[in-house]
Protein backbone atom coordinates (compact mmCIF):
# COMPACT_ATOMS: atom_id res chain seq x y z
CA UNK A 1 0.00 0.00 0.00
CA UNK A 2 2.81 2.41 0.91
CA UNK A 3 4.59 1.63 -2.38
CA UNK A 4 1.40 2.39 -4.35
CA UNK A 5 0.96 5.72 -2.54
CA UNK A 6 4.59 6.62 -3.26
CA UNK A 7 4.17 5.82 -6.96
CA UNK A 8 1.08 8.02 -7.12
CA UNK A 9 2.97 10.94 -5.54
CA UNK A 10 5.99 10.55 -7.80
CA UNK A 11 3.99 10.58 -11.03
CA UNK A 12 3.63 14.35 -10.88
CA UNK A 13 7.41 14.86 -11.02
CA UNK A 14 7.49 14.84 -14.86
CA UNK A 15 4.83 17.53 -15.15
CA UNK A 16 6.65 19.70 -12.61
CA UNK A 17 10.06 19.33 -14.28
CA UNK A 18 8.71 20.20 -17.71
CA UNK A 19 6.24 22.89 -16.69
CA UNK A 20 8.39 24.69 -14.15
CA UNK A 21 11.63 24.14 -16.09
CA UNK A 22 13.78 23.58 -13.00
CA UNK A 23 16.56 26.15 -13.09
CA UNK A 24 19.25 24.50 -10.95
CA UNK A 25 20.44 20.89 -10.79
CA UNK A 26 18.43 18.83 -8.31
CA UNK A 27 19.23 15.45 -6.76
CA UNK A 28 16.27 13.25 -5.86
CA UNK A 29 17.72 11.18 -3.04
CA UNK A 30 17.11 7.42 -3.03
CA UNK A 31 14.21 8.04 -5.40
CA UNK A 32 14.69 4.83 -7.39
CA UNK A 33 14.99 2.46 -4.44
CA UNK A 34 11.95 0.44 -5.57
CA UNK A 35 12.94 0.24 -9.22
CA UNK A 36 14.01 -3.27 -10.30
CA UNK A 37 17.21 -1.85 -11.81
CA UNK A 38 18.32 -0.73 -8.34
CA UNK A 39 19.36 -4.35 -7.75
CA UNK A 40 21.62 -4.47 -10.80
CA UNK A 41 25.32 -5.29 -10.60
CA UNK A 42 27.98 -6.09 -13.19
CA UNK A 43 27.14 -9.78 -12.83
CA UNK A 44 23.61 -8.99 -14.07
CA UNK A 45 25.03 -7.56 -17.31
CA UNK A 46 27.42 -10.49 -17.73
CA UNK A 47 24.50 -12.91 -17.53
CA UNK A 48 22.36 -10.88 -19.93
CA UNK A 49 24.99 -10.01 -22.53
CA UNK A 50 27.04 -13.22 -22.37
CA UNK A 51 29.70 -13.03 -25.13
CA UNK A 52 28.39 -9.91 -26.83
CA UNK A 53 31.27 -7.61 -27.79
CA UNK A 54 31.10 -3.98 -26.64
CA UNK A 55 33.35 -1.07 -27.55
CA UNK A 56 35.29 0.03 -24.46
CA UNK A 57 36.96 3.48 -24.26
CA UNK A 58 40.29 3.48 -22.40
CA UNK A 59 42.16 6.53 -21.13
CA UNK A 60 44.89 7.68 -18.75
CA UNK A 61 43.93 8.55 -15.18
CA UNK A 62 46.35 11.47 -14.95
CA UNK A 63 45.72 13.02 -18.37
CA UNK A 64 42.73 14.81 -19.87
CA UNK A 65 41.82 13.33 -23.26
CA UNK A 66 39.29 13.93 -25.99
CA UNK A 67 37.41 10.80 -27.01
CA UNK A 68 39.42 10.68 -30.26
CA UNK A 69 42.64 10.54 -28.24
CA UNK A 70 41.56 7.48 -26.25
CA UNK A 71 42.21 3.83 -27.08
CA UNK A 72 39.31 1.51 -27.93
CA UNK A 73 38.97 -2.22 -27.43
CA UNK A 74 36.18 -4.65 -28.24
CA UNK A 75 35.47 -6.74 -25.14
CA UNK A 76 32.68 -8.58 -23.36
CA UNK A 77 31.01 -7.37 -20.19
CA UNK A 78 32.69 -10.29 -18.41
CA UNK A 79 36.06 -8.95 -19.62
CA UNK A 80 35.24 -5.52 -18.22
CA UNK A 81 34.04 -6.88 -14.88
CA UNK A 82 37.14 -9.06 -14.58
CA UNK A 83 39.37 -6.06 -15.33
CA UNK A 84 37.58 -3.86 -12.77
CA UNK A 85 37.97 -6.55 -10.14
CA UNK A 86 41.56 -7.48 -11.05
CA UNK A 87 43.20 -5.46 -8.24
CA UNK A 88 40.83 -6.92 -5.65
CA UNK A 89 41.36 -10.42 -7.01
CA UNK A 90 45.14 -10.06 -6.71
CA UNK A 91 44.81 -8.91 -3.09
CA UNK A 92 42.68 -11.92 -2.15
CA UNK A 93 45.53 -14.32 -3.08
CA UNK A 94 43.53 -17.18 -4.71
CA UNK A 95 44.60 -20.79 -4.62
CA UNK A 96 46.89 -22.27 -7.29
CA UNK A 97 43.95 -23.83 -9.19
CA UNK A 98 42.12 -20.51 -9.15
CA UNK A 99 45.30 -18.81 -10.33
CA UNK A 100 45.45 -21.11 -13.35
CA UNK A 101 41.78 -20.42 -14.18
CA UNK A 102 42.28 -16.68 -13.82
CA UNK A 103 45.43 -16.78 -15.99
CA UNK A 104 43.57 -18.57 -18.78
CA UNK A 105 40.73 -16.06 -18.57
CA UNK A 106 43.11 -13.11 -18.54
CA UNK A 107 45.03 -14.36 -21.56
CA UNK A 108 41.77 -14.03 -23.51
CA UNK A 109 40.88 -10.65 -22.04
CA UNK A 110 41.96 -7.72 -24.29
CA UNK A 111 41.68 -5.28 -21.35
CA UNK A 112 44.24 -7.00 -19.14
CA UNK A 113 47.17 -5.33 -20.88
CA UNK A 114 46.04 -2.01 -19.37
CA UNK A 115 47.24 -1.45 -15.81
CA UNK A 116 44.23 -0.38 -13.64
CA UNK A 117 46.52 1.91 -11.65
CA UNK A 118 47.31 3.88 -14.83
CA UNK A 119 44.21 3.47 -17.01
CA UNK A 120 40.44 3.61 -16.71
CA UNK A 121 37.90 1.75 -18.85
CA UNK A 122 34.49 3.04 -19.88
CA UNK A 123 31.56 1.39 -21.64
CA UNK A 124 29.94 4.76 -22.20
CA UNK A 125 26.93 5.94 -24.10
CA UNK A 126 25.49 2.50 -24.83
CA UNK A 127 21.93 2.40 -26.11
CA UNK A 128 20.15 -0.11 -23.93
CA UNK A 129 17.72 -1.06 -26.69
CA UNK A 130 20.69 -2.17 -28.80
CA UNK A 131 22.71 -3.75 -26.00
CA UNK A 132 19.81 -5.84 -24.72
CA UNK A 133 18.09 -6.57 -28.04
CA UNK A 134 18.04 -10.27 -27.14
CA UNK A 135 16.89 -9.73 -23.56
CA UNK A 136 14.41 -6.86 -23.67
CA UNK A 137 12.83 -7.67 -20.30
CA UNK A 138 15.70 -5.82 -18.66
CA UNK A 139 14.56 -2.61 -20.38
CA UNK A 140 11.37 -2.61 -18.32
CA UNK A 141 13.40 -2.48 -15.11
CA UNK A 142 14.24 1.20 -15.74
CA UNK A 143 11.05 2.90 -14.58
CA UNK A 144 11.05 6.54 -15.73
CA UNK A 145 7.28 6.17 -16.02
CA UNK A 146 7.20 6.06 -12.20
CA UNK A 147 8.03 9.77 -12.32
CA UNK A 148 5.22 10.45 -14.80
CA UNK A 149 7.22 10.09 -18.02
CA UNK A 150 4.69 7.78 -19.61
CA UNK A 151 6.09 4.93 -21.68
CA UNK A 152 9.70 5.79 -20.88
CA UNK A 153 11.96 2.93 -19.81
CA UNK A 154 15.27 1.37 -20.77
CA UNK A 155 14.27 1.48 -24.44
CA UNK A 156 14.76 5.26 -24.32
CA UNK A 157 17.87 5.16 -22.11
CA UNK A 158 21.63 4.92 -22.36
CA UNK A 159 23.95 2.97 -20.10
CA UNK A 160 27.31 4.10 -18.67
CA UNK A 161 29.63 1.56 -17.00
CA UNK A 162 33.05 2.81 -15.91
CA UNK A 163 35.95 2.06 -13.63
CA UNK A 164 37.52 4.47 -11.15
CA UNK A 165 38.68 7.59 -13.01
CA UNK A 166 36.51 7.06 -16.10
CA UNK A 167 35.25 10.45 -17.21
CA UNK A 168 33.24 12.42 -19.73
CA UNK A 169 34.76 15.65 -21.15
CA UNK A 170 33.04 18.86 -20.06
CA UNK A 171 30.14 19.67 -22.39
CA UNK A 172 26.49 20.60 -22.54
CA UNK A 173 23.71 18.81 -24.43
CA UNK A 174 21.92 20.75 -27.15
CA UNK A 175 18.49 19.28 -26.43
CA UNK A 176 16.25 18.40 -23.56
CA UNK A 177 16.48 17.92 -19.82
CA UNK A 178 18.81 15.14 -18.71
CA UNK A 179 17.76 12.68 -15.98
CA UNK A 180 20.56 10.51 -14.59
CA UNK A 181 20.05 7.51 -12.32
CA UNK A 182 23.05 6.28 -10.35
CA UNK A 183 22.70 2.50 -10.07
CA UNK A 184 26.06 1.23 -8.79
CA UNK A 185 29.00 3.05 -7.20
CA UNK A 186 29.66 6.79 -6.89
CA UNK A 187 30.07 9.48 -9.54
CA UNK A 188 31.17 13.06 -9.07
CA UNK A 189 29.52 15.77 -11.16
CA UNK A 190 30.88 19.26 -11.81
CA UNK A 191 28.12 21.42 -13.29
CA UNK A 192 28.22 24.97 -14.64
CA UNK A 193 25.17 27.09 -15.42
CA UNK A 194 24.50 28.38 -18.96
CA UNK A 195 25.31 31.93 -17.88
CA UNK A 196 28.94 30.79 -17.41
CA UNK A 197 29.36 29.64 -21.00
CA UNK A 198 31.86 32.38 -21.89
CA UNK A 199 34.14 31.17 -19.07
CA UNK A 200 34.21 27.65 -20.52
CA UNK A 201 35.31 28.45 -24.09
CA UNK A 202 32.71 26.45 -26.07
CA UNK A 203 33.91 24.61 -29.17
CA UNK A 204 32.35 22.33 -31.79
CA UNK A 205 35.68 20.64 -32.51
CA UNK A 206 35.73 17.73 -32.08
CA UNK A 207 32.23 17.67 -33.56
CA UNK A 208 29.56 15.48 -32.03
CA UNK A 209 25.90 15.98 -32.85
CA UNK A 210 24.13 17.69 -29.94
CA UNK A 211 27.24 18.06 -27.74
CA UNK A 212 28.99 21.40 -27.25
CA UNK A 213 32.39 20.78 -25.65
CA UNK A 214 34.51 23.04 -23.48
CA UNK A 215 38.11 23.75 -24.54
CA UNK A 216 39.08 23.91 -20.86
CA UNK A 217 40.72 20.98 -19.11
CA UNK A 218 38.40 21.31 -16.11
CA UNK A 219 40.59 19.45 -13.62
CA UNK A 220 43.92 20.89 -14.80
CA UNK A 221 43.24 24.19 -16.61
CA UNK A 222 45.70 26.43 -18.41
CA UNK A 223 44.88 29.89 -17.14
CA UNK A 224 47.11 31.62 -19.67
CA UNK A 225 45.14 30.12 -22.54
CA UNK A 226 41.76 30.11 -20.74
CA UNK A 227 42.01 33.04 -18.35
CA UNK A 228 38.23 33.57 -18.07
CA UNK A 229 37.87 30.18 -16.43
CA UNK A 230 39.06 31.78 -13.18
CA UNK A 231 35.59 33.34 -12.92
CA UNK A 232 33.74 30.03 -13.27
CA UNK A 233 32.08 28.58 -10.17
CA UNK A 234 30.86 25.00 -10.38
CA UNK A 235 27.95 23.21 -8.78
CA UNK A 236 29.36 19.96 -7.36
CA UNK A 237 27.62 16.79 -6.26
CA UNK A 238 28.55 13.14 -5.69
CA UNK A 239 25.78 10.76 -6.72
CA UNK A 240 25.09 7.68 -4.61
CA UNK A 241 23.23 4.54 -5.74
CA UNK A 242 19.51 5.26 -5.98
CA UNK A 243 19.97 9.00 -6.59
CA UNK A 244 18.46 10.71 -9.63
CA UNK A 245 20.11 13.89 -10.86
CA UNK A 246 18.08 16.41 -12.87
CA UNK A 247 20.41 18.31 -15.24
CA UNK A 248 18.52 21.34 -16.61
CA UNK A 249 18.64 22.52 -20.22
CA UNK A 250 22.10 23.58 -21.48
CA UNK A 251 23.92 23.02 -18.19
CA UNK A 252 27.60 22.18 -18.61
CA UNK A 253 28.88 19.05 -16.90
CA UNK A 254 32.11 17.15 -16.34
CA UNK A 255 31.59 13.69 -14.82
CA UNK A 256 34.05 11.26 -13.21
CA UNK A 257 33.60 7.82 -11.64
CA UNK A 258 35.00 7.66 -8.10
CA UNK A 259 34.81 3.87 -8.20
CA UNK A 260 33.40 1.21 -10.50
CA UNK A 261 30.00 2.62 -11.33
CA UNK A 262 26.87 2.11 -13.40
CA UNK A 263 24.55 4.93 -14.48
CA UNK A 264 21.48 5.15 -16.70
CA UNK A 265 20.23 8.36 -18.27
CA UNK A 266 17.38 9.59 -20.43
CA UNK A 267 16.82 12.95 -22.17
CA UNK A 268 13.32 14.36 -21.77
CA UNK A 269 12.07 16.65 -24.54
CA UNK A 270 11.46 20.34 -23.87
CA UNK A 271 9.36 22.91 -25.75
CA UNK A 272 12.49 24.76 -26.95
CA UNK A 273 14.03 21.70 -28.57
CA UNK A 274 12.89 22.44 -32.14
CA UNK A 275 14.85 25.69 -32.23
CA UNK A 276 17.84 23.92 -30.70
CA UNK A 277 17.58 21.26 -33.41
CA UNK A 278 17.63 23.96 -36.06
CA UNK A 279 20.82 25.38 -34.58
CA UNK A 280 22.33 21.91 -34.46
CA UNK A 281 21.40 21.23 -38.10
CA UNK A 282 23.01 24.53 -39.16
CA UNK A 283 26.16 23.64 -37.22
CA UNK A 284 26.30 20.25 -38.88
CA UNK A 285 25.89 21.73 -42.36
CA UNK A 286 28.68 24.27 -41.82
CA UNK A 287 30.97 21.73 -40.21
CA UNK A 288 30.38 19.16 -42.95
CA UNK A 289 31.31 21.59 -45.71
CA UNK A 290 34.55 22.62 -43.98
CA UNK A 291 35.35 18.99 -43.22
CA UNK A 292 34.86 17.85 -46.82
CA UNK A 293 37.04 20.65 -48.20
CA UNK A 294 39.87 20.11 -45.70
CA UNK A 295 40.03 16.34 -45.36
CA UNK A 296 43.84 16.32 -45.00
CA UNK A 297 43.76 18.71 -42.04
CA UNK A 298 40.62 17.42 -40.32
CA UNK A 299 41.85 14.23 -38.68
CA UNK A 300 40.96 15.38 -35.15
CA UNK A 301 37.86 17.42 -36.03
CA UNK A 302 35.34 14.60 -35.69
CA UNK A 303 34.43 12.56 -32.62
CA UNK A 304 34.79 8.77 -33.11
CA UNK A 305 31.02 8.32 -32.74
CA UNK A 306 30.21 10.69 -35.62
CA UNK A 307 29.99 10.60 -39.40
CA UNK A 308 29.60 13.26 -42.06
CA UNK A 309 26.60 13.50 -44.41
CA UNK A 310 26.24 15.35 -47.69
CA UNK A 311 25.11 18.96 -47.97
CA UNK A 312 21.88 17.79 -49.64
CA UNK A 313 21.02 15.71 -46.57
CA UNK A 314 21.96 18.56 -44.23
CA UNK A 315 19.66 20.93 -46.12
CA UNK A 316 16.86 18.36 -45.85
CA UNK A 317 17.36 18.37 -42.08
CA UNK A 318 17.24 22.17 -41.93
CA UNK A 319 14.14 22.47 -44.13
CA UNK A 320 12.25 19.75 -42.28
CA UNK A 321 12.98 21.35 -38.92
CA UNK A 322 11.97 24.76 -40.28
CA UNK A 323 8.66 23.25 -41.44
CA UNK A 324 8.11 21.73 -37.98
CA UNK A 325 8.69 25.13 -36.37
CA UNK A 326 6.37 26.81 -38.86
CA UNK A 327 3.57 24.31 -38.16
CA UNK A 328 3.99 24.78 -34.42
CA UNK A 329 3.91 28.54 -34.83
CA UNK A 330 0.71 28.40 -36.89
CA UNK A 331 -0.97 26.10 -34.36
CA UNK A 332 -0.04 28.42 -31.54
CA UNK A 333 -1.44 31.47 -33.35
CA UNK A 334 -4.68 29.64 -34.18
CA UNK A 335 -5.01 28.49 -30.61
CA UNK A 336 -4.47 32.01 -29.28
CA UNK A 337 -7.05 33.39 -31.73
CA UNK A 338 -9.66 30.80 -30.80
CA UNK A 339 -9.24 30.81 -27.03
CA UNK A 340 -7.24 33.98 -26.42
CA UNK A 341 -4.83 32.09 -24.21
CA UNK A 342 -1.39 30.54 -24.40
CA UNK A 343 -1.03 26.83 -24.98
CA UNK A 344 -0.48 25.19 -21.60
CA UNK A 345 2.72 23.37 -20.89
CA UNK A 346 0.74 20.39 -19.65
CA UNK A 347 -0.78 19.84 -23.11
CA UNK A 348 2.62 20.00 -24.72
CA UNK A 349 4.21 17.73 -22.13
CA UNK A 350 1.55 15.09 -22.75
CA UNK A 351 2.49 15.03 -26.43
CA UNK A 352 6.22 15.00 -25.67
CA UNK A 353 6.02 12.10 -23.27
CA UNK A 354 3.83 9.91 -25.43
CA UNK A 355 6.26 7.26 -26.70
CA UNK A 356 4.16 6.74 -29.79
CA UNK A 357 4.81 10.34 -30.81
CA UNK A 358 8.57 10.16 -30.38
CA UNK A 359 9.09 6.74 -31.90
CA UNK A 360 6.86 7.22 -34.93
CA UNK A 361 9.26 9.92 -36.12
CA UNK A 362 12.16 7.50 -36.40
CA UNK A 363 11.79 7.14 -40.16
CA UNK A 364 14.55 6.56 -42.69
CA UNK A 365 15.33 10.24 -42.91
CA UNK A 366 15.84 10.89 -39.19
CA UNK A 367 17.64 7.58 -38.74
CA UNK A 368 20.54 9.08 -40.69
CA UNK A 369 21.15 11.43 -37.76
CA UNK A 370 23.23 10.51 -34.77
CA UNK A 371 20.94 8.69 -32.35
CA UNK A 372 21.83 10.81 -29.36
CA UNK A 373 18.77 12.98 -29.75
CA UNK A 374 17.30 13.19 -33.24
CA UNK A 375 17.89 16.30 -35.27
CA UNK A 376 14.52 15.79 -36.88
CA UNK A 377 11.75 15.77 -34.30
CA UNK A 378 8.31 17.32 -34.05
CA UNK A 379 6.91 18.49 -30.74
CA UNK A 380 4.07 20.82 -29.95
CA UNK A 381 6.38 23.15 -28.04
CA UNK A 382 6.45 26.92 -28.27
CA UNK A 383 9.78 27.62 -29.90
CA UNK A 384 9.39 31.38 -29.92
CA UNK A 385 10.25 31.98 -26.28
CA UNK A 386 13.80 31.02 -25.42
CA UNK A 387 14.63 33.09 -22.37
CA UNK A 388 17.87 33.61 -20.51
CA UNK A 389 17.42 32.00 -17.12
CA UNK A 390 18.24 33.68 -13.85
CA UNK A 391 19.10 31.24 -11.12
CA UNK A 392 17.36 32.64 -8.07
CA UNK A 393 16.90 31.56 -4.49
CA UNK A 394 13.12 31.97 -4.82
CA UNK A 395 12.87 29.50 -7.72
CA UNK A 396 14.99 26.99 -5.80
CA UNK A 397 12.76 27.40 -2.76
CA UNK A 398 9.68 26.76 -4.89
CA UNK A 399 11.33 23.62 -6.25
CA UNK A 400 12.19 22.32 -2.79
CA UNK A 401 8.68 23.00 -1.53
CA UNK A 402 7.26 20.89 -4.35
CA UNK A 403 9.42 17.86 -3.57
CA UNK A 404 8.78 18.23 0.15
CA UNK A 405 5.03 18.15 -0.47
CA UNK A 406 5.23 14.85 -2.38
CA UNK A 407 7.55 13.29 0.19
CA UNK A 408 10.75 13.21 -1.89
CA UNK A 409 14.07 14.04 -0.28
CA UNK A 410 15.65 16.48 -2.73
CA UNK A 411 18.81 18.56 -2.65
CA UNK A 412 19.61 21.58 -4.78
CA UNK A 413 23.19 21.08 -5.94
CA UNK A 414 25.20 23.88 -4.24
CA UNK A 415 27.16 26.45 -6.20
CA UNK A 416 30.64 26.78 -4.74
CA UNK A 417 34.31 27.32 -5.26
CA UNK A 418 35.81 23.87 -5.78
CA UNK A 419 39.16 23.19 -4.14
CA UNK A 420 39.51 20.25 -6.51
CA UNK A 421 39.50 22.69 -9.41
CA UNK A 422 40.70 26.02 -8.02
CA UNK A 423 43.75 24.72 -6.16
CA UNK A 424 45.06 23.11 -9.31
CA UNK A 425 44.25 26.24 -11.28
CA UNK A 426 46.51 28.33 -9.10
CA UNK A 427 49.30 25.75 -9.20
CA UNK A 428 49.23 25.09 -12.93
CA UNK A 429 49.23 28.00 -15.33
CA UNK A 430 50.80 26.70 -18.54
CA UNK A 431 52.47 28.64 -21.29
CA UNK A 432 50.46 29.35 -24.41
CA UNK A 433 52.59 29.64 -27.53
CA UNK A 434 51.47 32.06 -30.20
CA UNK A 435 49.53 30.36 -32.97
CA UNK A 436 48.65 31.47 -36.45
CA UNK A 437 45.03 31.46 -37.55
CA UNK A 438 44.22 28.34 -39.58
CA UNK A 439 41.09 26.76 -41.07
CA UNK A 440 40.34 24.93 -37.83
CA UNK A 441 40.39 28.21 -35.88
CA UNK A 442 38.02 29.83 -38.36
CA UNK A 443 35.68 26.83 -38.19
CA UNK A 444 35.63 27.09 -34.38
CA UNK A 445 34.58 30.74 -34.69
CA UNK A 446 31.96 30.15 -37.37
CA UNK A 447 30.34 27.29 -35.41
CA UNK A 448 30.42 29.11 -32.06
CA UNK A 449 26.96 28.77 -30.44
CA UNK A 450 26.46 32.56 -30.46
CA UNK A 451 27.08 32.77 -34.22
CA UNK A 452 24.87 29.76 -34.96
CA UNK A 453 22.11 31.25 -32.82
CA UNK A 454 22.15 34.44 -34.91
CA UNK A 455 22.02 32.45 -38.16
CA UNK A 456 19.07 30.50 -36.76
CA UNK A 457 17.23 33.75 -35.97
CA UNK A 458 17.82 35.02 -39.52
CA UNK A 459 16.40 31.80 -40.97
CA UNK A 460 13.39 31.88 -38.65
CA UNK A 461 12.66 35.46 -39.75
CA UNK A 462 12.13 34.09 -43.24
CA UNK A 463 9.20 31.92 -42.10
Amino acid sequence: MEVEEEVTRLRCVAKFLLEENVESPVVLKDCAKNWPCSKWGLHKFCESLKEKLIKIRIGYKDKAQWEGECVYEMATMTNLMEWCESTESAASAPSSSQNQTNKTSRDDNPLMKYNPEIYWCYADYKYMAEMFSENQDILKEVCWSTLGFEGRDGYDSTLWIGSEGANTPCHYDSYGCNLVLQVVGKKKWYLFSPDQTEFLYPTRIPYEESSVFSEVNIMNPDLVKHSLFQSATPYIVTLQPGDILVVPHHWWHYVESLETSVSVNCWMNLPVDDECRLQEAITRAVFSRFYEKNDQESGDWLNPTESIVSMDVNLEYINEIMNNIKKTKVKRILHEDSENTDVGYSQRCHAMDNPAVGRSLEDDQSAKCHRKRKLIHSDEGDVSEVKTKRYTASSNKHCMNFFREIGVIAEIVPRQMSKDIKQEVMDIAGHNNEQNVDVKTILQCVTHPKIISEISKLLLNKL
